[in-house]
């Protein structure tokens, strides 16, 4: 990467910027969500899992931290898996991992390499959504689980936020449903047979504040190697907030969803009699 100006931080999304940050880009849940995978699907050191969008490598190294397994994990932006090589080796897991520079709607893989796919909510901000769900179940074995966490609206956004969010991300993002996944993940080879569904909190102005001091000190020495100038960290400052602001207020109207869903040859037999885990009840 070239050392950086205000005027070219200006002109980058938000997932370029926190290239430049090297900002940990975690999945809807964090490593909550990681944790409900690995636990649900029961991963181990023979499964081969592909990772769909792993930006600074977060998931791919907590997957290989907790289960030994053979991941490949992809992603378009090229300086994003730079730093997530150096992640990896820092924390001892380079053997584990394979990053790939890849498009989620042409991947270089063969039919039904993987056991597993972790994509996150990644799907939401690729324009032919369709064509990547085709390129997952192409390179998933048949009873393979893809795991996604989407993200759906659960109260209605202003129009005026929605283009906020839309100049911050540099693209033109959906204005999606939970009814939308739901439909959109199902077909004749698909099956979602668990789904649990989490609203985000909401954070407040001081912890933001304090969350950004931290990344920025904690981050030092890659910012000031991208970054030219004083002026030219604060300008990264002052936009990075901004849009963590921007996404605080956003996502505080939002849910996602885990949803587990598996390649199958045959339908899974609907059920009838469901149930709910009601939490704090007494069963005395």
């Amino acid at each position: 990467m070239n050392v950086l100006e205000a005027n070219d931080l200006k002109k980058m999304n938000y997932n370029q910027l926190i290239s430049v940050i090297g900002e940990t880009n975690r999945p809807p849940g964090g490593i909550k969500t990681i944790i409900n995978f690995v636990n649900t699907v029961h991963i181990n050191e023979n499964h081969k899992v592909l990772e769909i969008g792993t930006s600074t490598g977060f998931t791919a190294i907590e997957l290989a931290k907790m289960t030994n397994c053979q991941i490949t994990a992809v992603d378009i932006n090229e300086e994003s898996l730079k730093i997530a090589q150096k992640n990896a080796d820092r924390f001892k897991v380079e053997d584990h991992i394979n990053f790939v520079k890849a498009d989620a709607t042409n991947l270089p893989f063969d039919d039904e390499e993987f056991d597993f796919i972790f994509a996150g909510n990644i799907i939401s901000y690729i324009p032919d959504r369709k064509k990547a769900l085709s390129e997952y179940k192409r390179v998933l074995k048949y009873n393979g689980v893809l795991f996604v966490a989407p993200m759906f609206y659960v109260e209605v956004p202003s129009n005026m936020l929605i283009e906020k969010i839309r100049d911050a991300l540099k693209m033109n993002i959906k204005i999606d449903y939970e009814d939308y996944w739901d439909e959109f993940f199902t077909d004749d080879e698909l099956d979602i047979y668990l789904a649990n569904k989490y609203k985000f909190d909401y954070i407040t102005d001081q912890h933001i504040s304090d969350y950004v001091e931290e990344i920025f000190r904690t981050n030092e020495n890659i910012i000031d190697h991208n970054i030219k100038g004083v002026d030219s960290k604060k300008c990264l400052k002052d936009i990075y907030i901004h849009y963590i602001y921007l996404f605080r207020d956003n996502l505080h109207k939002m849910a996602y969803k885990e949803m587990y869903i598996r390649k199958n040859k045959f339908k899974f037999d609907r059920e009838l009699f469901t149930s709910t885990y009601m939490k704090g009840w007494d069963l005395k």
